[in-house]
């Protein structure tokens, strides 16, 4: 303080002081006269007076008579404090009252000093350490202003805890994240999921005084206030307030649930891209098996009478296939593999011609009560996706239902909303909502036994045709599953015939290009009894052999896409920048070939998935044919 004092500190002093003889001026050079410190002195006659000389001045230091024309005694102490609290108030009077000096100390003055008792370097003194007290007061004011703008607002939860871990204070962030408006006097051992309780004494009880918290490796589950749970991270160490005083344990809780849950989606991510390579592999050999599990039942069905009593095991044989190719279907859909071929296709009709399939799916026991328009709904869509999506919301229907029980499946269109609206609904089991919130996961399932991609699947497909799948269900109330699909405004009517093609074509040479020589032979066999010419491949390269040597007699090349060496979609790409006149058809029961999978989207190539029956690939080569044209 001496230094302050010796280095001619200046003051500007309000002197409130409503006696005339008192001449600010002369209080001025009366005080300066100590010689330690300059003094600027401004005088006002009345509280109203003083008001106004602290917006026209810069003031240090009030000093405050209690007589006053317009306030009597305390008054004008505190209206000044209410409205200037920052400026420091030292009272000047000739009232000698200990307890109005007390009481005056208590409303916030400085000190109490007594006209004539007072010497110019003590009166100095008083001044000069009101001023630095009550800067000092206003520095800390303002750091606790700012810590505490910091604990409130900090990103991360900060808790105080006594000795019995009761919670003393606690920031903004942890009543965001948890939900209460105030923690203050829980437990917060209570907060703690049970099964983490006694892990989290021990990480409590052995947190030590030290710049440097201790870190739990776990987190830690908290319940919120509202129900469910809230994962941290947390951080600790002990503090005191002094040497001696009482310790407080200090949590920092850094909110992880949302991490967690990114964390969860990346692993599921990353378990599904392994599958999906998985399920393409297996997709691959399980289609090529099954092309010619079927190719061959169709051969021998096509040399047997229609009575024959074989007939009856080849259906069961081929239903076999159709099942199992459902199934590496759902694999590669929910996987992203699946090689979307889509069409215009007409719901109505899809649906109408569905119906047995569908029947049988549910059970001849259940009642199917369909509902469909009598106009065109037409939907962009690939024809075996949506018969995969109809087929996996029945069987959890039927799942779900008694055998007596039953579905209504109602189609409807909005043209105005532009969209497509296809319900099923049952009167089943239904779900709870912890059950229905994870009913689209993959490999999730109630049934024992079952594979749990039904809803994913349905999920996948819906999303892949940029639509929306709401499900809505309660326990014993049933389950409704609506679709919201675009909607194509089309006047074009789907003309797909399931019949058996019969044209023969008679001198058109076909390359078949294949790498498993049974499915080579199989449809070599099959295209020569329908009167096409079939030349062989089994990779790519040879291929290209055939083709410059054939070109000129060949009308169509069909070729695998996963074969050794070059692949059909570059094969393919050989095909149309070398001889553009040549169609080509790609068949293939699953691609990693990102770009292939888009062209098909685009409907810029030509495309069959596997597994297919001989007669599917007539057709699809009859209708290239026809065309005579490869997609532009």
């Amino acid at each position: 303080m001496g230094s302050k004092m010796s280095s001619k500190t200046r003051f500007n002093l309000l002197l409130v002081e409503d006696d005339e003889a008192c001449d600010g001026e002369v209080f001025a050079q009366w005080l300066s006269a100590a010689g330690t410190v300059n003094f600027s002195v401004v005088k006002a006659c009345s509280l109203e007076e003083a008001l106004r000389s602290y917006e026209e001045y810069s003031v240090d230091l009030t000093v405050l008579d209690l007589n006053l024309p317009d306030a009597n005694g305390l008054e004008a102490l505190e209206s000044l404090q209410s409205y200037y609290p920052s400026i420091p108030i030292v009272i000047y009077t000739g009232y000698v009252d200990e307890h109005l000096a007390r009481e005056a100390v208590r409303l916030g003055a400085q000190d109490y000093l007594v006209k004539g008792r007072m010497t110019p370097p003590s009166m100095v003194r008083t001044f000069v350490y009101a001023v630095e007290r009550k800067r000092a007061e206003e520095r800390l004011r303002q750091q606790e202003e700012q810590f505490r703008a910091v604990f409130e607002s900090a990103p991360v939860g900060i808790m105080m805890l006594d000795s019995e871990l009761t919670i003393v204070r606690a920031n903004g962030a942890c009543h965001h994240h948890l939900g209460w408006n105030d923690l203050s006097g829980l437990s917060f051992c209570d907060l703690v999921e049970a099964d983490h309780r006694e892990k989290l004494l021990e990480f409590l009880s052995e947190l030590q005084e030290g710049p440097f918290p201790i870190v739990w490796d776990e987190d830690v589950p908290l319940q919120r206030h509202s129900g469910g749970l809230e994962w941290v991270s947390l951080r600790g160490v002990v503090t005191r307030a002094e040497p001696g005083s009482s310790s407080h344990r200090v949590l920092s809780l850094e909110f992880v649930t949302l991490r967690r849950d990114l964390e969860s989606k990346l692993r599921q991510s990353q378990k599904m891209e392994a599958v999906g390579r998985l399920a393409g592999g297996i997709a691959h050999d399980f289609n090529n098996l099954f092309t010619t599990i079927a190719g061959h039942t169709q051969l021998v069905s096509d040399e047997l009478s229609s009575e024959s009593e074989v007939q009856t095991d080849l259906q069961v044989i081929q239903h076999s296939v159709d099942k199992a190719s459902r199934l590496t279907r759902q694999l590669l859909t929910f996987s992203r593999l699946h090689t979307v071929k889509p069409e215009l296709l007409e719901l109505t009709k899809f649906v109408r011609k569905s119906v047995p399939l569908l029947t049988k799916i549910l059970g001849k026991e259940r009642e199917l009560n369909l509902s469909l328009p009598s106009q065109h709904v037409h939907v962009l869509a690939d024809r075996a996706q949506m018969e995969q999506l109809l087929l996996d919301i029945l069987a959890n229907a039927r799942e779900a239902t008694a055998p007596e029980g039953k579905v209504h499946f109602s189609l409807f269109s909005d043209p105005t909303k532009n969209q497509v609206f296809l319900k099923i609904e049952d009167d089943g089991v239904g779900m709870d909502e912890e059950t229905k919130q994870k009913v689209v996961e993959p490999f999730f399932t109630t049934k024992e036994g079952h594979s749990g991609l039904g809803l994913s699947t349905v999920f996948g497909i819906v999303e892949n045709m940029k639509g929306v799948l709401e499900i809505k269900s309660e326990p014993e109330a049933g389950t409704t599953v609506l679709l919201r699909l675009p909607l194509e405004l089309s006047e074009e009517i789907d003309t797909t015939n399931d019949e058996q093609p019969s044209e023969h074509h008679g001198g058109k040479r076909i390359l078949f290009v294949e790498d498993e020589q049974a499915i080579g032979k199989l449809v070599s066999r099959y295209l020569k009894r329908r009167g096409f010419e079939i030349s062989l491949a089994t990779n790519a390269m040879d291929a290209l052999k055939v083709i410059e040597e054939e070109s000129d007699r060949l009308s169509i090349v069909v070729s695998d896409v996963v074969m050794p060496g070059m692949s059909g979609s570059e094969l393919a790409r050989r095909i149309k920048d070398e001889y553009h006149d040549l169609p080509i058809l790609l068949v293939s029961g699953y691609s990693p070939d990102e770009r292939l999978r888009a062209a098909v989207e685009a409907r810029e190539l030509h495309f069959l998935a596997k597994p297919f029956r001989p007669a599917e690939l007539e057709a699809a080569v009859n209708s290239i044919l026809a065309n005579n044209t490869n997609p532009p």
